[in-house]
């Protein structure tokens, strides 16, 4: 992004480009990678916590498009100078605000899903552990996935740890 001294059209046309591509990719790869690091490390345990933080650094991401585009227009000399371009560039504005808005949508829906499937395996260990407990049920599988492997080691890491707080 230019510097905010001797900002010509060119430059706003080429910051809302630029824009607009960190807000079709940084923001969503972000949020999904962090959510992919959760769901591996946490297993569903300390969601709160996790979302949190999730949730701080996408309004960063976000705050940060937008007060780099704020510098942008705000350094312009509109008064002087309004014509077509300055239209298409608004409008490339609004169409950042747009695609960060339906992201938000998308992740939302992306992590409720992951969310719920995280519940599910929560509660499949806890109840499989409590049914051993009970002396009810005592079977060894022939194997696990991987996936079953991460809710058994994050059940033993997680959930023991919150019994004893």
């Amino acid at each position: 992004v230019p510097s905010c001294q001797n900002i010509d059209l060119e430059d706003l046309t080429t910051a809302t480009d630029s824009l607009l591509v960190v807000a079709q990719e940084d923001v969503a790869k972000a949020a999904e990678a962090a959510l992919g690091r959760f769901e591996f490390l946490q297993g569903g345990y300390h969601a709160i916590t996790a979302l949190d933080i999730m949730d701080q650094e996408l309004a960063r991401r976000v705050q940060l498009l937008v007060s780099t585009l704020q510098k942008i227009v705000n350094a312009m000399d509109w008064a002087a100078v309004f014509d077509e371009p300055h239209v298409l560039a608004a409008l490339q504005v609004l169409k950042i605000a747009a695609t960060c808005k339906t992201q938000v949508a998308q992740l939302q829906e992306q992590m409720r899903q992951r969310f719920l499937l995280l519940r599910e395996r929560m509660a499949t260990v806890s109840a499989r552990e409590k049914e051993a407990l009970e002396g009810r049920s005592f079977l060894i599988p022939d194997a696990l996935s991987p996936v079953e492997i991460n809710a058994l080691l994050c059940y033993e890491i997680f959930q023991k740890d919150d019994d004893s707080a």
